[in-house]
């Protein structure tokens, strides 16, 4: 019986070791996410923890569908004569494009002057950030 997983947050972009910590952990061969159909072997085991890899989303084969930028997939335990589910999850977060983040608009803190003729042919200041 798995209790926890730790990080429950996979990277999308390259793969993840996960710790997870259970009673019998000796007896998993595999770690399996969602309904994807590839077991993925222990790292490491011990009594209480097993230590597995999940890949990234674009190593899934076939990927899952995914219909947002934030998911999650069950974790199931493969062993010698089956598969358990657990009840934990883990999580896929689309990371934040550094392009658009680093694109700031223009902030207009004042503009000089507020009125002016209708003829137009005046100068005005704008004051701002950006």
């Amino acid at each position: 019986e798995a209790f926890t997983v730790k990080p429950d947050v996979a990277s999308w972009d390259r793969n993840t070791t996960l710790t997870i910590r259970g009673n019998g952990m000796r007896f998993v061969t595999s770690c399996i996410f969602g309904d994807t159909n590839h077991s993925y072997p222990i790292i490491d085991a011990s009594t209480n923890e097993v230590k597995c890899t999940v890949p990234a989303v674009s190593k899934f084969h076939p990927l899952p569908a995914i219909s947002k930028a934030a998911f999650r997939l069950p974790i199931l335990l493969g062993l010698e004569n089956g598969i358990v589910p657990t009840k934990l999850e883990i999580s896929y977060t689309a990371p934040i494009i550094d392009a658009y983040l680093a694109e700031s608009q223009p902030v207009i803190n004042s503009i000089k002057p507020l009125h002016g003729s209708s003829s137009g042919n005046e100068w005005i200041q704008i004051h701002g950030v950006g």
